[in-house]
């Protein structure tokens, strides 16, 4: 279906409350990458929101095979939403619904090598169930949009003085060959993409820890990189115009961006 002829209902709840859940997820030459990730975390994010997305895991995977198909792109993202349907306005929960199910893909580029980019540093005013992949995106659209006005391209959160997340992006610290992440909590996604990084340092033995870190730990980091499932991995030079490390050297991230893509197209 051209996306011109999808409609749905003006009632539907994701349109009204933005009450829906969605995954991104990549395909390389019609095969979805780590669509059990993808799957297990839609689950969770459904169990919070009280939503029944009524598909099994098979189902749901043959069902973005088929979309797949029609549009034929050798590598693009898969876009997957789910709401409680169309129901008369009110802000209880119905208690019988018909599930809408939007699934779209879209062709993008693989970078041939480790992008470098520029970030800011905001306050999270987010709510505190960052970890529901859910559609209420304003915060996030709003971060990212100051960035962009701002000459860069990711914003980066903090709470508290606590680092959390990128606007669409989980972050890894790197100081002194130790690298630190955000701890998962109700604060930030648990990114699939941070998942594959965690496994794979777990699998080359290097030297990690999850856990609280500060804004001050910005200014002593070597590297500081950010993962997505659109972006893989990307290397952060500067926040707010204040280099982090040497702003060119990035040994560790040049690393997971290539054993990235060995999972990516092997």
């Amino acid at each position: 279906m051209n996306l011109a002829d999808a409609k749905i209902s003006v009632l539907d709840r994701g349109f009204i409350f933005g009450e829906g859940i969605y995954e991104v997820m990549l395909a390389v030459e019609g095969n979805l990458l780590h669509f059990k990730n993808h799957f297990e975390r839609l689950q969770d994010g459904a169990k919070d929101m009280q939503l029944d997305i009524q598909f099994s895991e098979t189902k749901l995977h043959d069902l973005i095979k088929e979309v797949l198909s029609l549009n034929n792109n050798p590598f693009c993202s898969v876009y997957l939403q789910f709401t409680k349907g169309a129901a008369p306005r009110d802000h209880y929960y119905p208690t019988r619904y018909d599930p809408t199910l939007f699934i779209m893909t879209s062709p993008i580029n693989m970078p041939p090598r480790l992008n470098v980019v520029k970030a800011i540093l905001l306050k999270d005013i987010r709510w505190q169930k960052c970890n529901v992949k859910s559609t209420s995106l304003y915060a996030n659209t709003w971060a990212k949009t100051k960035a962009k006005k701002s000459g860069g391209e990711e914003a980066i959160f903090e709470r508290n003085g606590i680092l959390t997340e990128g606007a669409t992006s989980n972050l890894f610290l790197v100081h002194r060959n130790k690298v630190l992440t955000p701890k998962e909590n109700e604060h930030i996604l648990p990114g699939v993409t941070r998942e594959l990084v965690l496994e794979i340092m777990r699998r080359k033995n290097i030297d990690h820890e999850e856990t609280n870190i500060s804004i001050d730990s910005l200014w002593k980091a070597d590297e500081l990189l950010l993962t997505s499932t659109t972006k893989g991995i990307v290397a952060v030079k500067d926040i707010n115009g204040k280099q982090i490390g040497d702003g060119e050297t990035f040994n560790l991230g040049v690393e997971i961006f290539q054993a990235l893509k060995t999972l990516s197209f092997t």
